[in-house]
């Protein structure tokens, strides 16, 4: 999955770290610790999702600990025009998807407002522009290999000499 910002986040106060999980592991691992969906099969649903860096899933920790708090899925959501856009909570969960508490409520706030800025948008741009080029590159390569394997049956059925007088003429 896309990170939804570059590196971690630490709350104002200090007092929770907000971690991107990118990878099936991470959320399987996070899943087990906060006994939620991400455990089972979700984790491998979310990264095909987050491939295309539209759905975003966050951590949240205690600094000195380390141990998992919550859960924040975030969605880039544009607006009618696709000009703009901006970052929504689709769910948020602690233990055995409890309500979050107010600290994790209030970090992920924050990052929120974080994202707004010039470095993450910019950083955001720039991975959706690589995903968007890998994609039409993945997309032509396909259109390439069909283009060959209808090429060879053409071949196959009208005869070589047959399709080289077709496309010469």
């Amino acid at each position: 999955m896309l990170p939804l910002i570059p590196e971690e986040f630490t709350s104002s106060d200090g007092k929770r770290r907000v971690r991107p999980l990118v990878t099936a592991s991470q959320l399987r691992h996070h899943g087990f610790e906060l006994e939620n969906c991400l455990r089972s099969g979700y984790a491998t649903q979310y990264v095909r999702k987050g491939a295309t860096g539209t759905v975003f899933l966050v951590g949240t920790f205690c600094p000195g600990t380390g141990q998992a708090l919550s859960t924040a899925e975030i969605a880039v959501k544009s607006d009618r025009h696709g000009l703009a856009y901006k970052f929504v909570v689709r769910q948020h969960s602690a233990l055995a998807n409890r309500r979050p508490s107010p600290r994790c409520v209030r970090a992920i706030q924050e990052l929120l407002q974080h994202c707004q800025t010039d470095e993450v948008r910019e950083y955001l741009e720039d991975s959706w522009r690589e995903i968007g080029s890998r994609i039409i590159s993945g997309r032509r390569k396909n259109e390439l290999q069909v283009s060959m394997v209808v090429t060879r049956a053409l071949k196959e059925i009208i005869g070589e000499q047959v399709y080289d007088d077709i496309v010469e003429h």
